[in-house]
Formats: structure tokens, C-alpha cells, sequence
């Protein structure tokens, strides 16, 4: 079980160890009571990941572009030059 630690208290505003009371912390200088929750985990819905993958494909799809534009310039430099 994981160590209390202080906290400040929302409605003091002293640094206290609540006490838990059940599925309650309290603090013990004024009473102040908060219920305990499970952690919320944000949720990715499939549509953002597919538009995400799709973005990333075009900026792939960009960068090998600008290569290949880069590529073929330096080919018709170098055919053009007399060594």
C-alpha cells in the first residue's frame, strides 16, 4: 500500500495527510471530505487515430516527393556537366 503524503487541503488551505474513510479522504483540521475515483484514461476514438495515420501518410508521401524533385535536379546537373 503506497505511503500517505501531505497535500493541501482545497478548503484550509493547510497542508494535511488525509485520513481515508472508506472510499473517502478527510481532512483532519476542518472535515473537508472528497470521494476517491479511478483515474480517467482519455480515450482515442478509431476516427482521429485513421485521420492521424491518414496525415502522416501525406507528409511521407510529401517528403519523398521533395527527394525525388531533389534527385532528378541533381541528375540534370550532373549530366549537363563536362568533366
Amino acid at each position: 500500500m503506497p505511503e500517505p503524503h501531505a497535500a493541501v487541503c482545497p478548503q484550509c488551505k493547510r497542508e494535511v495527510i488525509f485520513l481515508e474513510v472508506g472510499d473517502k479522504r478527510r481532512c483532519p483540521e476542518c472535515g473537508f471530505e472528497f470521494e476517491l475515483s479511478p483515474p480517467v484514461l482519455p480515450v482515442v476514438p478509431e476516427k482521429v487515430a485513421w485521420t492521424l495515420g491518414k496525415k502522416l501518410l501525406v507528409a511521407a508521401a510529401i517528403v519523398l516527393g521533395v527527394i525525388a524533385v531533389a534527385f532528378g535536379g541533381c541528375l540534370l546537373v550532373l549530366r549537363n556537366m563536362k568533366f
